[in-house]
């Protein structure tokens, strides 16, 4: 039955060749294989020669496609490579050296002036980062502060003493002005 339905299936998806659906064989075929019809078997093979064939220029395709625009690669890593290369016959050879002595010495000098300076220059980065935390935290701490004491304030009490302080001096001033 499940054979049933994936010949079902691959023969209502098996228009579209970039699935690969159409080279399933019929579940008949499989059945007459197994009890040795010679037509059966003929037909699962040149299906299975027509996928091979059909196959690499998909590859092909695919490789424009894909691979142009992905970082990605789907070549197996360089140690998989040396150890098939050297599994058919092949010997590693270290390259040799094309450089000449000036350039190994121009070299060294580079790397004498660039390493302690990228070194300079990523300390100072840490450390201007860390300016930056520090200033933030600070600013973090006297917002805190200043939240703190505004909930912590009596603003009815100080309202209070606010307007009794404006009525005294409303009565002082009044009172100044009826003396004269």
């Amino acid at each position: 039955m499940a054979a049933t339905r994936m010949t079902a299936f691959a023969k209502l998806i098996g228009s579209t060749p970039e699935f690969g659906f159409h080279y399933v064989p019929d579940p008949e075929d499989y059945e007459a294989a197994k009890r040795g019809d010679a037509t059966a078997i003929e037909h699962i093979r040149l299906l299975k020669e027509a996928q091979a064939r059909d196959e690499r220029p998909s590859t092909a395709s695919r490789r424009d496609g894909l691979q142009s625009q992905s970082f990605l690669s789907f070549h197996p890593p360089l140690g998989k490579r040396a150890k098939r290369l050297q599994k058919m016959g092949s010997r590693l050879m270290a390259p040799e050296n094309q450089y000449g002595f000036g350039l190994k010495i121009v070299m060294f000098l580079l790397y004498l002036i660039i390493i302690p300076a990228f070194t300079v220059a990523g300390l100072a980065a840490l450390f201007a980062v860390g300016m930056m935390i520090m200033l933030n935290l600070m600013f973090l701490g006297l917002w805190l502060t200043v939240i703190h004491w505004a909930f912590g304030q009596d603003w009815a009490g100080n309202y209070h003493g606010f307007m009794k302080v404006v009525d005294q001096i409303v009565s002082a001033i009044s009172s100044a002005q009826h003396r004269r």
